[in-house]
């Protein structure tokens, strides 16, 4: 968020960690790695103070500004596609796995707080700016906006059905995703929704 600070990795791909550079001068301040393991998937906090990085059965926070791990958490199911810090301050962090299964923890007593189920395959999900709902995509059913704490279907977004998105972004009430719909040859196409109303 200073612009400071650049972060890059590479999903699925063994041994690459992820990168934490300096954008002044491009130095290379810290990597984060699962030993052991390669990091399926990471997440920087609003602040750009926290790290999260996930790998095939547990997730870490790290302290961007020292290198170091400050949490670990372990995950109930698959590497998970998505995962998220929550604003303000990163009090939940939350992973979201393809077979549809969304868990949350408390960040700093690592404790479970929740989980919940979309009934249903996930292609992408994003959290809300406010970190109390989750908008995900998913296959044969299209988008919708979910309750994190009780799992409830809050709104579905309108015309979302059959669309395969490639990337998924939210800022304040709105999800924007731009993907490819169905197997056709139609161009991909950008879309914007607000996340209260579903259009």
């Amino acid at each position: 968020p200073q612009g400071d600070r650049v972060v890059t990795g590479v999903a699925f791909v063994p041994v690459v960690p992820v990168i934490v550079w300096n954008a002044s001068d491009g130095r290379r301040l810290w990597e984060f790695a699962h030993q052991g393991d390669h990091i399926s998937a990471f997440a920087l906090a609003s602040s750009g103070e926290k790290l999260l990085t996930s790998g095939r059965s547990s997730m870490s926070l790290w302290n961007v500004a020292t290198g170091r791990e400050e949490r670990r958490f372990w995950l109930p199911s698959r590497p998970p596609l998505a995962i998220a810090i929550s604003p303000p301050g990163g009090a939940l962090v939350f992973a979201s796995s393809r077979d549809g299964h969304v868990s949350s923890w408390d960040a700093l007593t690592g404790a479970a707080t929740g989980s919940f189920d979309l009934g249903r395959e996930l292609l992408a999900s994003v959290l809300l700016a406010d970190g109390r709902r989750l908008a995900a995509f998913t296959r044969r059913v299209g988008a919708g906006v979910w309750d994190v704490r009780s799992g409830q279907l809050l709104r579905s977004l309108e015309g979302s059905l059959g669309m395969l998105p490639a990337m998924v972004k939210a800022s304040g009430d709105l999800v924007a995703a731009c993907g490819k719909e169905g197997s056709g040859m139609r161009p991909p196409r950008a879309v914007v929704w607000h996340s209260r109303s579903g259009r």
